[in-house]
């Protein structure tokens, strides 16, 4: 669920106010059990109106970088005419081979000034492995994969891009089909950026909002196993990837059409913020791809300074959640919003500050889905219980 800490200068304390709003005004005695369907799923304000409409004149007033991250590197231009003849030659004008087909958030790539600000929170409160990357930087590991993190240096503390998997070789030459049939810009990753994220093949694009993603298939292995240094067992990966991300989408419709029908993320349920009916509300999706995952991504109608929402990674136990949020109070990490269990994934999580600004959620018992039998809803509450989020505004 999108953590309202990390709406963008203003517009934070609007939407943290919303959520305590919107949890007073539920009635006395209602329940959640009596309006909620299983959908298919399997478990294993002061004047909300004038904050409603601020949060939107942010977002349509929203401007991208000028230099985006997708574009601080490139392969030279006879590179990248070649990768677009190539995938040309067998594509008609009219031919669009299919939706992308992706099968999971393999990474993402952040940022900050400072590696062992990101070391000593990766091992000392996320319980995860650290080890230096090739090119510079840090691969942060979760699971049996050499990473599912890179952390590279740079002056800007910020998310810089979410790396989708797809499922081999034929699956992303398809890609770039579907992407050159829809006209949609992309370009190759070069030598140094394939080696360090571990690949055969990279394609960067920018969707509508500025937000960069990274298609790649044949990730590479070094079958080590993945070793807490804090004795958390595992995380829940796998083949439903590192968790997710959410990011923001001030322009909403183009970025949703670009998510659903470029990308190929499908509609798993949404949030509507209206507090006051008469405001058209502030939109929130959330998407899923080619796995069991409730949502590998999200979409929130709202620009945010650090390029990103939140992440979400998951754990097997309620316990090792309890042990996480010893450790952020340990090292006196913020904490961006309380325990709490959401109503959509049914993730019981807490959330808290990244050093490159963003929220990560830590979370236990996500729901996965059977979407041969689900029915995408909208929901009206952000959790069941918990999730105070104007924690993250103290």
């Amino acid at each position: 669920m999108p953590s309202p800490s990390e709406a963008p200068s203003g517009g934070a304390k609007p939407f943290a106010s919303f959520l305590a709003f919107e949890k007073g005004t539920r009635r006395k005695g209602e329940t959640i059990g009596g309006r909620y369907r299983s959908n298919g799923y399997a478990h294993h304000p002061k004047n909300p109106s004038r904050q409603t409409q601020s949060l939107r004149d942010q977002a349509r007033s929203h401007e991208e970088p000028k230099t985006h991250p997708c574009l601080v590197s490139t392969d030279d231009e006879a590179t990248r005419t070649a990768l677009h003849n190539a995938h040309h030659e067998t594509l008609s004008a009219n031919e669009d081979p299919g939706m992308i087909d992706i099968r999971g958030l393999s990474y993402f790539v952040s940022q900050i000034e400072n590696l062992s600000h990101w070391q000593r929170y990766a091992e000392d409160v996320l319980g995860m492995q650290v080890n230096p990357a090739p090119g510079g930087g840090l691969y942060v590991k979760m699971d049996e994969r050499p990473f599912r993190m890179l952390i590279v240096e740079g002056a800007e503390a910020r998310y810089l891009a979410s790396g989708w998997e797809l499922a081999n070789e034929t699956a992303f030459k398809a890609a770039l089909e579907h992407l050159s049939a829809a006209g949609i810009e992309w370009q190759p990753g070069s030598a140094a950026e394939i080696e360090q994220r571990g690949v055969q093949a990279l394609v960067k694009l920018t969707d509508p909002s500025g937000n960069c993603h990274e298609l790649s298939w044949g990730h590479r292995s070094d079958c080590l196993p993945f070793v807490s240094p804090q004795g958390v067992p595992r995380f829940i990966t796998g083949d439903m990837g590192l968790g997710h991300t959410v990011l923001p989408a001030p322009n909403f419709d183009a970025t949703l059409a670009f998510a659903k029908d470029v990308l190929g993320f499908e509609l798993s349920d949404i949030f509507n913020f209206r507090p006051d009916p008469s405001v058209a509300p502030i939109r929130i999706h959330f998407l899923h791809c080619q796995n069991a995952r409730h949502h590998s991504l999200a979409l929130a109608e709202y620009p945010v300074p650090s390029g990103c929402v939140h992440v979400m990674v998951e754990v097997d136990s309620m316990t090792e959640v309890g042990r996480a949020h010893d450790r952020l109070r340990a090292h006196e990490v913020a904490l961006s919003a309380t325990l709490g269990q959401h109503l959509n994934d049914r993730m019981t999580s807490f959330y808290m500050k990244t050093p490159s600004g963003f929220d990560l959620e830590y979370g236990f018992g996500g729901l996965q889905v059977d979407w041969a039998e689900h029915s995408a809803f909208e929901f009206t509450r952000v959790s069941i219980w918990g999730h105070d989020f104007s924690v993250g505004q103290r």
